[in-house]
C-alpha cells in the first residue's frame, strides 16, 4: 500500500502564520483541531467551516479542512479547499505539497506533481514532498524519477519506515526485485507492525514465484491488520497460484464481506471462478466489479472472455468511453481497457481498429516488464554448448527411473493447455499445471566442494547420483499437492530450455512437444496480456519474431542432440482436424490406454490456469485457424524477424 505523507499539520501551519487574537473564528479552528484529533471527521469539517464563514481568508483553517475532507474521502471538495488556502498563503511550502495529494487523490497526476515541486522549490528540504511527489511520478509510469525522490525523501528523513516501503514498491515497479527486497525489509526491521510492508513484500515475492513466501508475507500482513480486505485478495491470489483452490476461495470471500464495493476483489474472484469451470458465478462477480466500479479494466476483459457472445456496439461503445477517459492515467491502469476493446472489434470483424488497440496495449506493457533479448539469447547458446550428444550419452543411466512425468512445451499459446486438458481427462493422469518447478529446482543446485555457478554451468561437475537425486526431488515436488496418479504433466513451456537436463535426469519421462502455426501462436500471444513479467517478449512484434528464432533453433538442437524416441512432436491443427487419430500415438508414446473421456476433454472439471482456460472448455473449432490473416497488412515487423521461420 503506497504511504502518502501530509507534509504539515494544522499546528505547524498556525505556527507560521499570523493568528488574530483568540476571536470566534480562532476558537472554532482550535475546537475543528480537537474534533479531528479525536477522529470525529464531521464535527471536524463543520466546525473548520464555521471558522472559515467568520474569517474567509483563513488560510490555516483552508488547509485543515481540506486535509480532513481528504482523510473523508470527499477529494473534489478538499482540492478546492486546499487550492484556496494556496492561494493564500502561495508561500507556504506545505500547503502546496497537501494540495498535491488531494489532485493525486483525483488521479489528477500531472497537477499534484505541480504542486509538489513548488513546494519543493519552496521548501527543498521538505521531506514529505518528496515522497508525494514520488507517488505522482510512480502513477504517471516513471518511476526512474519516483525512485530519485524517494531516495530524497529518506536521506532527509532517515528511520521513516513507510518512505522504504514506498521505494520498494517503486523498485518492484521496475523489477528491480532484489533491491526491493532489501528496502521491504528495512522498512520492516524499523516497524514490523507495518502491515502495508508486508503485503507489499508479498506481492514482489509472488513476482519471483517465491509463492510459499508470498503467502507467509500476506498472512503477517493480515495478522497486523485483518480488516484490510486488499491483503485477503492478495493472500487468494497467492493461494490461486499454488493451487490451493479451497482457502483462496475463502480468502476472496472473506475480501468480499469485507469490501463489498472492491471491485478488484470481485473482478479476482471472477477470473478464480472462471478458472475453475464455473462461468455463472464467474459473470456475476465480474458483473459486481463493474457495478462497483465502472472503470475495472479487468473485470472488462474477463467478462468478454468469458462471454458466448459477440459484444453489442453499446459494449464497444462504453469501452471506447473507458480508453479515452484513461488516456491520461497510469500505463496499468489503461491497458486493460485497450486489450478489451481490441477484444471486442475483432470479435465484431474490425480487424484494423482491433491491431490498433492490441498496439497500443503492447505498448503500455512493454514499458512495464523486463525482457533482455541479448540475455535470452547468450543463455541459450550456452545451453546448446553445453548439452552435446557425447555428454548426453555419458550420463544416459545416472538418472531417477521414474516414468510419471510428462512434459509438455512449446510455445504460448500453441495449443499447450488444450494438450493437457485432452490427456489430464485421462483417468491414469494427473494435470500439474504450468509452474517453474524444474526451473527453480535447477536455479538451487549447489555442489559440495564447488564454487557456486548457475544452470548450465555446473554441469560438468555433476556426480554420479546427483542426476538421480535431482529427478527423484522434481518428481516429488510435482506430485506435491496432486492427486496420485502414474501420470503427471508438467507443462511450464519454458522447460523446453532444460530438455537435454530432462533426458538426463529422467530418462523415462515423457516429452511432448506442441506446434502450431508460429504466425497463428504468435499473434495470439501479442493479442493477450500475460500477467506480471510473464511471457516479456510478447509486447512488441519484432521482439516476439526474433524469440520465436530462438525458440525454434534450440528446439532444433534438440532434435539432433536426444536420443531418438526421446521426444514426440504434436501438431495443434492435427488435433483440431482430427482429435482420435492425432491422440492415439500420443498415449501410446506415454504408455497409457486408450480412453474415450479425452475426447469430451471439455467435459472434465478441474481448475485451468493459462489465458485458454475459456477455450478449453468448449468442443473443437477451427476458428482460430489463419487469424493472423486478419491482422497481415500490420504484421511487417513480425514477418521481417520471422525472416525464413514465417512458417513451421
Amino acid at each position: 500500500m503506497v504511504q502518502p505523507s501530509r507534509a504539515a499539520n494544522g499546528n505547524k501551519i498556525a505556527s507560521e502564520g499570523k493568528l488574530a487574537s483568540m476571536d470566534e473564528a480562532a476558537e472554532f479552528f482550535s475546537a475543528g483541531k480537537a474534533a479531528h484529533q479525536a477522529g470525529l471527521l464531521a464535527d471536524a469539517i463543520a466546525l473548520y467551516g464555521r471558522a472559515i464563514e467568520k474569517r474567509p481568508d483563513y488560510a490555516e483553517a483552508h488547509n485543515n479542512l481540506g486535509n480532513v475532507l481528504g482523510e473523508a474521502k470527499r477529494h473534489a471538495e478538499a482540492a478546492a479547499s486546499l487550492a484556496r488556502a494556496a492561494e493564500l498563503r502561495p508561500e507556504l511550502a506545505a500547503i502546496h505539497s497537501n494540495l498535491g495529494l488531494a489532485l493525486a487523490r483525483l488521479e489528477r497526476f500531472e497537477d499534484a506533481a505541480a504542486s509538489h515541486r513548488r513546494a519543493l522549490a519552496l521548501q527543498p528540504d521538505l521531506a514529505e514532498a518528496h515522497n508525494n511527489l514520488a507517488m505522482a511520478l510512480k502513477e504517471l509510469g516513471r518511476p526512474e524519477e519516483a525512485i530519485t525522490h524517494y531516495r530524497r525523501a529518506i536521506k532527509l528523513k532517515q528511520g521513516f519506515a513507510p518512505f522504504h516501503h514506498n521505494l520498494a514498491n517503486a523498485l518492484s515497479t521496475l523489477a528491480r526485485y532484489d533491491e526491493a527486497l532489501s528496502s521491504f525489509q528495512h522498512a520492516i526491521a524499523l516497524n514490523p507492525k507495518l502491515a502495508g510492508a508486508h503485503d507489499s513484500l508479498g506481492l514482489a515475492l509472488m513476482a519471483l514465484d517465491r509463492g510459499e513466501d508470498a503467502v507467509a508475507s500476506f498472512r503477517r500482513a493480515i495478522e497486523f491488520d485483518a480488516g484490510q480486505a486488499s491483503f485477503h485478495l492478495h493472500l487468494a491470489t497467492a493461494l490461486q497460484d499454488l493451487e490451493q483452490f479451497a482457502e483462496a476461495e475463502e480468502a476472496y470471500a472473506r475480501a468480499v464481506t469485507l469490501a463489498p464495493g472492491m471491485a478488484a476483489a470481485h473482478a479476482s474472484r471472477g477470473l478464480a471462478l472462471l478458472e475453475a469451470g464455473r462461468r455463472a458465478e464467474a459473470l456475476e462477480s465480474l458483473e459486481r466489479a463493474i457495478a462497483a466500479d465502472p472503470a475495472a479494466a479487468p473485470a472488462y476483459y474477463y467478462r468478454q472472455r468469458a462471454s458466448e457472445h459477440v459484444p453489442r456496439d453499446s459494449d464497444v461503445a462504453t469501452l471506447e468511453a473507458l480508453a479515452a477517459a484513461s488516456a491520461g492515467k497510469s500505463p496499468d491502469a489503461r491497458y486493460g481497457f485497450h486489450f478489451s476493446l481490441a477484444d471486442a472489434y475483432e470479435a465484431q470483424g474490425n480487424f484494423d481498429s482491433a491491431f490498433e488497440n492490441f498496439r497500443i496495449g503492447n505498448e503500455l506493457r512493454r514499458g512495464a516488464v523486463s525482457y533482455n533479448e541479448g540475455a535470452v539469447r547468450e543463455r541459450l547458446q550456452r545451453i546448446q554448448r553445453m548439452f552435446t550428444p557425447a555428454r548426453l550419452a555419458d550420463h544416459a543411466r545416472e538418472g531417477s527411473e521414474s516414468e510419471q512425468p510428462i512434459f509438455i512445451v512449446g510455445l504460448p499459446r500453441s495449443g499447450s493447455t488444450l494438450l493437457e486438458q485432452i490427456l489430464a481427462s485421462h483417468p491414469q493422469v494427473a494435470g500439474g499445471g504450468e509452474r517453474p518447478l524444474l526451473a527453480k529446482l535447477l536455479a538451487a543446485v549447489r555442489l559440495e566442494d564447488r564454487p557456486p555457478a548457475e544452470f548450465p554451468d555446473y554441469v560438468p561437475d555433476l556426480r554420479p547420483g546427483d542426476l538421480r537425486l535431482l529427478g527423484e526431488r522434481y518428481v516429488g515436488l510435482l506430485a506435491a499437492n496432486r492427486p496420485p496418479a502414474p501420470r503427471l504433466l508438467d507443462k511450464y513451456l519454458a522447460n523446453h530450455a532444460y530438455l537435454g537436463m530432462i533426458a538426463m535426469m529422467l530418462p523415462r519421462a515423457r516429452i511432448l512437444h506442441i506446434r502450431r502455426d508460429p504466425r497463428d501462436a504468435l499473434i495470439s500471444a501479442y493479442c493477450q496480456p500475460f500477467s506480471g513479467n510473464a511471457q516479456p517478449q510478447s509486447y512488441d512484434l519484432g521482439e516476439l519474431g526474433r524469440h520465436y528464432r530462438l525458440y525454434a533453433g534450440m528446439m532444433e538442437h534438440w532434435r539432433k542432440t536426444l536420443v531418438e524416441g526421446s521426444l514426440l512432436e504434436v501438431r495443434y491443427e492435427a488435433l483440431v482436424d482430427d482429435l482420435e487419430g492425432s491422440l492415439r500415438p500420443i498415449l501410446d508414446y506415454c504408455g497409457l490406454p486408450w480412453d474415450e473421456r479425452c475426447l469430451t476433454f471439455h467435459e472434465t472439471r478441474r481448475p485451468v490456469r493459462s489465458a485458454s482456460l475459456t477455450q478449453v472448455r468448449r468442443r473443437l473449432y477451427r476458428s482460430s485457424i489463419g487469424r493472423w490473416r486478419h491482422f497481415e497488412a500490420h504484421l511487417g515487423p513480425l514477418f521481417e524477424a520471422l525472416g525464413p521461420d514465417s512458417r513451421d
